[in-house]
Parts: structure tokens; C-alpha cells; sequence
């Protein structure tokens, strides 16, 4: 089981975010994290349509950052890899939005992605760092 996670800002600001074990079996790293992005990107549409009800302002190119090289590639290339034809159809949606131009899926480096707080056993010193990039503090600073 692979466990998928998301955190999505707005202006600085996290509005949304998500962490739980994938019901479905991947045979790759590759294909697990292609399933996170494209989750991503329905929940993306999701808020988009709802702030934009909110009148809200959106950017017009909205931007994910994955931390698998070939998920990003895979993502953006229309050619389909034999190795991956069997995901289903449901799971291209992100690429019709890359094909569009209103996604882009960037890579960065494990690092430097926070949704790593929430998906993989980390040092204090390390949960420390990631969690107070993603704009979570303790109850204590609030006052």
C-alpha cells in the first residue's frame, strides 16, 4: 500500500489538504505517484470551480510538484509506455489539463516536498522543518 498525500496553497496559504493509503495496488513507484497527481488534479478542478462560484481569482496555470522524475514525464508525454498502458483511463484527466495548458507538473526533490509530513516517518528535526513550511504551527503561537 502507498500512502497519498497532498497539500494545496493559494496565495501562501494552505486551503486544502489530504493523507491516506491508496485502495489500489500500483506496480511501481512511478504509477503510484502518476496516481497522486492525477487525485491532485480532480481535487484541484474541484476548488477551482467552487472559489471560482466565491468569485474568487484564480492563476490560470495551476502547478503541481511531484517528487518522481518519470511520473512528471509521464504526465506531460503523449506517448503511452507500454509498461504503464494498464491504468485506467479515469487516471489521464491530468493530461488533458497538461494538453490544455491550465496544469503544469513540475518535479522537486523529496527534500523539499511537505507532503512528505504526512506520509513517511521522519526525524523531529526534519517534521520540524517541512511542517512549519506548510504554514502549521503549534497552538501556543496562535495567541
Amino acid at each position: 500500500m502507498f500512502t497519498t498525500a497532498y497539500v494545496v496553497y493559494l496565495d501562501g496559504n494552505v486551503i486544502l489538504w489530504s493523507s491516506y493509503k491508496q485502495k489500489s495496488i500500483t506496480h511501481s513507484s512511478t504509477e503510484a505517484e502518476y496516481h497522486v497527481v492525477a487525485t491532485t488534479t480532480v481535487e484541484l478542478s474541484w476548488v477551482q470551480s467552487l472559489l471560482g462560484e466565491l468569485r474568487v481569482s484564480l492563476p490560470k496555470l495551476l502547478v503541481i510538484h511531484c517528487d518522481n522524475v518519470d511520473a512528471t514525464y509521464l504526465c506531460a508525454n503523449l506517448v503511452f509506455h507500454s509498461c504503464m498502458k494498464h491504468i485506467s483511463i479515469d487516471f489521464h484527466f491530468l493530461r488533458d489539463k497538461v494538453d490544455q495548458g491550465s496544469l503544469i507538473v513540475f518535479y522537486i526533490s523529496s527534500g523539499d516536498q511537505f507532503a512528505d509530513t504526512v506520509t513517511k516517518l521522519l526525524s523531529y528535526t526534519r517534521f520540524e522543518q517541512l511542517h512549519s513550511k506548510i504554514g502549521v504551527s503549534d497552538g501556543g503561537s496562535i495567541l
